[in-house]
Order: structure tokens, then C-alpha cells, then sequence
């Protein structure tokens, strides 16, 4: 009896030392959820004929239509203080172009228009193994509130479950994506908690972006420098002019006439005007084209939110109640509480990673363009609480000489992850556009949801935990170089090379013209 006991205890222990094993092996069906920009409807039946986003609008028949009308109110403006008119003629101009895509003042989509794709009956595969991140994409509407959403996706979670034999899943989400996520996590913690083994957040609004919070609290301004920067970005990366010649010559003109003041001087009559009719054209516009996605309000960072809401609802909200409900849901109960639910999970043995991006300028319309970013979102709550140098510049030597562990700071020094909620487990990508989520990065992601997390940024030379992205190629190579340096702006050897450079340019421009005659 007592040797029928014996080999009993010891079969008990070695299948306990075996399961864990197992566990390691499992393998979970990830879901993933991209960000906004996929087709809308204008009804359930997905064609040509019925999309309605992409928006197509003439943008040459507009300019010529409207465009002489507003310039013929500009000087008035100048003159009397009227800028109303000037403001009604935008607003007339710009406002038909979002009408099938608007929301109702509920947040709903009265019009029945959607994405045409129905995640409750959507076909599942019923693979067992060999997952894939392509496997299981959760599609949404966009527009709608992620705290909706979220009760979809618990759904589809349970679905793709169901499908696969499996108990848990992964969760992967960019951009918008991030924002369902945190939705979900939040609103349905203990679903997730026993139904979700890996989640990655990859350049996420989860937090808001500083982007959307500005812009939707009337902080528009142009700041030259940033103009410049962003000119010899947006020039030299996109193909807006196919000669390099012309090219050139453009970005040089800009460096040059910022050097001189004269780029600033244009723009301060610019942003005169702009001064004058933001505050009657923008929360005007809002209110019947992007302001009217509960989404879009979820991007924007709390510390912003309310003086956001005051300055596109203020006066209407009673009108607006329906909206505003849904927004403030978002904000309160899943923003506030995403970094505490994240700890929490965590401690529960999800395993959660976090993919930033960093040194592209950011879209030079708004007060804090000039931070560290991807051209919209800024990598401080992309990633989750970074300490960043703003674009083009470096932490101090100072901050650089504190550190007590420089394990977390770039080798170009921009960036120190040591503040991040998970440093351990956040990873940066120097020079990839926000719009570009590439298949490149896939194999990190990947690597990172069959570890169950274990993978950290020290575990594997492939991966560490700063990266490069090629722009043109977008091969992603381990570890990041400093930038080359420029005088600071402002003194006379900048001035005298973006002189050179301008003259330079400008002769090379006229010789190829000449040779082309």
C-alpha cells in the first residue's frame, strides 16, 4: 500500500513539473486590431459605388470655386476687425465634404453608414496552432466609441476561442487600435484577466496625443522653426516634387529665409488672420466632421479634455449631451484608469509590451509640435511616460550625468525609457512615420506574444530595445546613431552654411534648366 502511494505522489509530481512546460508551449490566436482609415459605407453593402471614406472630393474644383471668394474677404478682415465673413466662406467651403461621414449629435451613425463588416458572424478560422499575426483581424468602426467597441471585441475574443479550442488570446493594437484595447481591459477587467495572455500596444493613443488634444482645444499656432523643419522633412521623404533640383532648392529657400527672419515675418501675418478665426471656424468645423467621432475624442490626453470639450461643446451642450456622455466615458473610465488596470494585469500575469516611434517632426500646427514624435503622436504617451528631448536636440548632459542606470537611454541620447510604465519591456523605432506600421516590425511583435512575455529589450541583439527603421526600404536594424549635428539656429555659422546651401542649390537649379532648354 504504502509503495502504491509512493508511485502515485511521485506520478503527481512529475505531471505538476510537466504542466508548466506545457504552459510555455502554449500557443495563443492573436487578435489585431489596426487604427483608423479603413473603407466606410454608406450602407452595409460593401462597393465602389457605396464607399464613402476614403474621402474623394475635388479638392482643384473646391480651390477654384471658394478659394477667390475667401481671398477677397482676406484684406477686410485686416482693415475693419470683420472676420466673420471671412469665416463663413471657409466653413462653407470646408464643411459639405464631411457630410456622409459626420456622426449624429449622439455619436451614433444615424445615416447608416459603417464598415460593412459584421465581427459576429464574420468566418473564423479554426487553426490550432501556427498563429499568425494576420490571422484574426477585428475590424470596427472607426468612428464610433471604443467603449462600445470593447463589448464587440469581448464578443469576438470569445468567438475566436471558440473557434480555435483555445482559452486565452493575444491582443495586438496600433494607433486607434490601442484605444479598444484600453477600452476593453478597462470596462471588462476580469474578462481579460482570464482570457488574455499577451497584449502589445504598438504606437498607440491609448493616452491621448498631444496632437488632438491642442488642435481640439484651439491651441493652433505656427512657430517658423518648426515650419522649417518640417518643410525640409515633408520635401525631402515624400515625393511632392520628383526633381531633386527643385527640391532642393525649396527646402534651402525655407532654411534661408528662416535664418533671415523673413519666414517668420510671413507667418506672423498668417497666423494673424488664422488668430482671428480659429476660434469661430474650428469648433464650428469640429462639430460637423471629426469632433463628432467619440474615437477621435479618445486620443486626446486627459490633462487636455476638458478645456477641449469647453472650447468645441461650450454654448451647445445640452445639444451635444448625447456625444459628450460617450466621450467623457472614454476619458473617465477607461484613460484615467488604463495605467492602474495595466499594473494590476500585469501582476496577474499578462504579459503587456509597448512599441514606440520617434525623430520625425511633427505636423507644425499646434503649441507642442517641437517634442519628440512621428509626425502626430508624441512619443512621451506613446510610450507610456519616456523622458524625450524635444525633435532635433538632446537631453542635457546634466540629466544624461543623474542617470544612475544609463541601461534605458538611446545611444543618440533622446531618449531615456528608465520613466516608462514597463521599461523593461518598451521598445523604440527611430525614423519610422506614423503612418506606417510595417510587416517589418511584425517579428518583433511576434517574438514577443510567444514568449508570453518573458522577452525583455536586453534578451535579444536583434531586438533591442532602441531600433532604426530604413524610411525607404523599411528594414528595421538593431540600434540607433546620432543625428548629425547642426549649429544651433540662430548663430552666424548656421546662417553662413544655409546661405552656402541656398546659392548652392539655386545655381544647381538654374544649370539643369538651362541644360533642359
Amino acid at each position: 500500500m504504502k509503495k502504491l502511494i509512493c508511485l502515485t505522489l511521485s506520478l503527481i509530481m512529475a505531471f505538476s513539473l510537466v504542466i508548466p512546460s506545457f504552459a510555455a508551449d502554449e500557443e495563443y490566436p492573436v487578435i489585431y486590431l489596426r487604427g483608423f482609415g479603413t473603407a466606410l459605407y454608406s450602407d452595409d453593402k460593401a462597393s465602389a459605388e457605396t464607399e464613402i471614406y476614403p474621402l474623394e472630393f475635388n479638392i482643384k474644383g473646391i480651390l477654384e470655386e471658394k478659394l477667390a471668394g475667401i481671398l477677397q474677404e482676406l484684406p477686410g478682415g485686416f482693415i475693419t476687425g470683420d472676420w466673420d465673413v471671412y469665416s463663413d466662406k471657409i466653413y462653407d467651403a470646408v464643411a459639405p465634404i464631411f457630410e456622409e461621414i459626420m456622426l449624429d449629435k449622439n455619436g451614433e451613425a444615424s445615416n447608416g453608414s459603417g464598415d460593412a463588416e459584421d465581427m459576429t458572424t464574420r468566418p473564423i478560422p479554426n487553426k490550432t496552432s501556427g498563429y499568425e499575426i494576420d490571422d484574426y483581424y477585428f475590424y470596427y468602426d472607426w468612428r464610433l466609441s471604443p467603449m462600445a467597441i470593447a463589448d464587440e471585441l469581448m464578443a469576438f475574443i470569445e468567438r475566436v476561442e471558440a473557434a480555435t479550442g483555445k482559452d486565452k488570446v493575444s491582443l495586438v493594437g496600433r494607433c486607434l487600435g490601442g484605444n479598444i484595447i484600453a477600452a476593453y481591459l478597462t470596462k471588462h477587467t476580469s474578462h481579460a484577466e482570464t482570457d488574455v495572455d499577451t497584449v502589445v500596444l504598438f504606437n498607440v493613443g491609448s493616452l491621448g496625443m498631444d496632437f488632438f488634444g491642442e488642435l481640439y482645444s484651439g491651441k493652433v499656432v505656427l512657430d517658423a522653426n518648426e515650419v522649417d523643419t518640417f518643410a525640409d522633412y515633408a520635401l525631402n521623404h515624400w515625393e511632392l516634387f520628383n526633381d531633386p533640383a527643385t527640391r532642393d532648392l525649396i527646402t534651402t529657400l525655407v532654411s534661408f529665409l528662416n535664418e533671415i527672419k523673413m519666414l517668420g515675418i510671413s507667418l506672423d501675418l498668417f497666423e494673424q488672420a488664422l488668430y482671428n478665426i480659429k476660434d469661430n471656424i474650428l469648433p464650428r468645423t469640429l462639430r460637423v466632421s471629426f469632433g463628432t467621432f467619440p474615437s477621435f475624442w479618445s486620443m486626446i490626453p486627459f490633462e487636455y479634455y476638458e478645456e477641449a470639450k469647453e472650447y468645441v461643446f461650450g454654448g451647445f451642450e445640452e445639444e451635444y449631451k448625447g456625444l459628450i456622455e460617450k466621450t467623457d466615458d472614454y476619458q473617465y473610465h477607461a484613460q484615467l484608469k488604463l495605467v492602474d488596470t495595466l499594473k494590476y494585469l500585469e501582476s496577474k500575469g499578462i504579459n503587456i509590451g509597448i512599441i514606440s516611434k520617434y525623430n520625425i517632426p511633427n505636423v507644425p500646427l499646434y503649441e507642442s509640435a517641437g517634442q519628440q514624435g512621428d509626425l502626430i503622436a508624441d512619443t512621451y504617451h506613446g510610450s507610456f511616460g519616456a523622458t524625450c528631448a524635444d525633435y532635433g536636440k538632446t537631453l542635457s548632459k546634466d540629466y544624461i550625468n543623474s542617470l544612475e542606470d544609463k541601461r534605458y537611454l538611446s545611444a543618440d541620447n533622446v531618449i531615456d525609457a528608465s520613466t516608462c510604465l514597463f521599461p523593461d519591456k518598451t521598445w523604440f523605432i527611430k525614423d519610422l512615420n506614423h503612418n506606417y506600421f510595417p510587416d517589418t516590425v511584425d517579428p518583433l511583435i511576434m517574438k514577443f506574444v510567444r514568449s508570453h512575455g518573458e522577452m525583455t529589450v536586453f534578451d535579444d541583439p536583434q531586438w533591442p530595445q532602441y531600433l532604426t527603421c530604413n524610411p525607404e526600404t523599411y528594414e528595421i536594424t538593431p540600434g540607433v546613431v546620432a543625428d548629425k549635428s547642426e549649429p544651433e539656429f540662430g548663430t552666424a555659422e548656421r546662417l553662413w552654411i544655409n546661405f552656402i546651401r541656398f546659392f548652392t542649390n539655386l545655381i544647381s537649379f538654374f544649370t539643369k534648366l538651362i541644360n533642359k532648354a
